[in-house]
């Protein structure tokens, strides 16, 4: 169907999203101050990411992170 009515949606998919050191760190804190049932530090770090560029959304199966919209490196 894309290539049908060249859209271009074969480009669009998200590319891999690379997360330097301290994103990396972020995130880990982030994961130990929910188990810990720490939710205000839980989100004060998402917060942190998300001015990164970084979108952090909860799921049954753990975190999961993509850019922020507008944020696409």
């Amino acid at each position: 169907m894309d290539r049908i009515l060249d859209l271009g949606m074969a480009e669009a998919r998200e590319k891999e999203l690379e997360l330097d050191e301290d994103s990396k760190k972020l995130l880990d804190e982030r994961e130990k101050a929910r188990a810990g049932r720490n939710f205000k530090r839980a989100d004060e770090i998402r917060a942190l990411l998300l001015q990164k560029g970084i979108e952090v959304q909860d799921s049954p199966n753990g975190p999961r992170v993509r850019f922020a919209a507008g944020q696409r490196g």
